[in-house]
């Protein structure tokens, strides 16, 4: 990127402004297919992520702060041309998007030495286990590849820092809501919408389309998000203390379910289902150390208490339906479907990694996926992850999720050439029964390679 080459050689007097960036390429196809007569129905998956062009740059005013940019400019697919005139248009026909990765200044010593203020959009380092972070509510998942639930999206927040030797405190505050970004395609994260309008289903009425219709919380002075944590780092190893109010980035469904449309007759009907962000509290408590044999061991839990949430149907346009004819009489009570209990619940990841001559290994024990968010539905989940060094160029990546009935899996073969361009070939798999947290992700399966190069 020009600018950034521009804004590095003009950097000012006592400044050091330093740049850099990275271009990629990615191609998958997805395995959700018949791989056999029906090979050529497979289709390409889209992570945004077709061909990217990304830059940093950061300042920095010796002891006084610091700023930084990064984001990714990418091209992607497919079109999103509806009608033909569509496509005439340049911005239809090439989808292309922008990535805000940073962009935020942070000052030092600002007032006492011991104080440092941030404002922007940042990511934040809380969490003691590498990949999972259950702890971290404050940074919205980044869901646009949907097998990657350690991807979080830079938030804009207010952030202040207090450091004292071996001990330090942080506090945030969130302005404004920002939900998760979630999969285009191929996944749908809400994907029991419709067994739960079947649930509270008014006589014979025939539904004939669901829509998800999302209700976002207001931006007012009463919803802002705000956090904190205190780390002390101690010889039994660091510790951190956690706290969070505000709401959950994955949506939920609650609320009034609505008619948004007749068919041929008054028995078919279209249905919008409300889709709610929940407030939730939540503890959580982090611990990394060295153990011993150069194992270090961490463990990561996040004590949960919930709103309360539900979906119900409209009693007004129950009567109206009564009116018509399309139902007998309006249920009592009218029926209600609870998607969230509300019971406090706690998810955890305790984990050890150590390193095997050129062998790298991770192994990690979950408890409740993120998708995972009532006491009864929390699972139990094995993560071994492996990176083999075979030689300074190649190198081999594996790992598995799994809750013994269903499992995602996959696996890279990266090449270094020329010291600058690397070259990457693998995929994922997803595969169990119907029913299971990870299955809901199953058309994310594919093969693909990419090539990546950082200058």
């Amino acid at each position: 990127m020009l600018w950034l080459v521009g804004l590095a050689s003009a950097s000012p007097q006592g400044q050091d402004i330093q740049a850099g960036g990275h271009a990629a390429a990615n191609a998958r196809l997805s395995l959700g297919c018949d791989l056999g007569a029906a090979f050529g129905d497979c289709a390409w998956l889209d992570f945004h992520d077709a061909a990217v062009l990304g830059g940093w740059a950061e300042a920095r005013f010796g002891d006084a702060g610091e700023a930084r940019l990064a984001l990714d400019f990418r091209a992607h697919g497919p079109h999103a041309a509806d009608l033909l005139e569509q496509t005439g248009t340049v911005t239809v026909v090439q989808n292309t998007s922008l990535k805000l990765k940073d962009a935020y200044v942070s000052m030092r010593g600002l007032g006492p030495d011991w104080f440092d203020l941030s404002l922007g959009a940042q990511r934040l380092k809380w969490g003691s286990a590498d990949g999972f972070n259950p702890t971290n509510v404050v940074n919205a998942y980044d869901l646009e590849n949907p097998s990657r639930f350690d991807a979080r999206l830079a938030t804009p927040m207010i952030r202040g820092l207090g450091h004292w030797g071996q001990a330090s405190l942080e506090v945030v505050a969130v302005p404004w809501f920002q939900p998760a970004l979630l999969p285009t395609d191929v996944v749908d994260v809400l994907g029991d919408s419709e067994a739960r309008l079947d649930d509270i289903d008014a006589g014979d009425t025939e539904i004939t389309d669901v829509e998800s219709r999302v209700e976002m919380p207001q931006d007012r002075i009463a919803d802002i998000a705000v956090g904190g944590r205190f780390f002390w780092a101690t010889r039994a190893g660091d510790w951190a203390l956690s706290g969070y109010h505000g709401r959950d980035s994955l949506p939920q469904v609650g609320g009034e379910t609505r008619i948004t449309g007749f068919g041929t007759d008054n028995s078919r009907v279209e249905m919008g289902i409300p889709i709610q962000y929940p407030r939730v509290d939540q503890l959580g408590l982090e611990w990394r150390r060295d153990i011993a044999w150069d194992v270090v061991g961490w463990a990561e839990v996040a004590v949960v208490k919930p709103e309360r949430i539900e979906a119900r149907f409209s009693q007004s346009q129950l009567q109206a339906l009564e009116r018509l004819g399309t139902i007998d009489e309006v249920p009592d009570p009218v029926p209600v479907e609870v998607t969230q209990d509300g019971l406090v619940y706690a998810r955890w990841v305790v984990g050890v990694d150590r390193v095997f001559g050129q062998v790298y290994l991770n192994l990690q024990w979950l408890h409740g996926f993120p998708t995972e968010r009532k006491r009864g539905e929390l699972g139990d989940y094995g993560l071994v992850v492996m990176r083999w060094s075979v030689t300074p160029t190649v190198a081999l990546d594996a790992r598995v999720l799994s809750d013994g009935r269903s499992y995602l899996a996959g696996g890279d073969l990266t090449v270094l050439h020329g010291d600058a361009l690397e070259w990457r070939l693998g995929g994922t798999w997803i595969g169990g029964p119907d029913g299971t947290p990870l299955t809901a992700f199953r058309d994310v399966s594919h093969i693909g390679t990419g090539a990546k190069v950082t200058f």
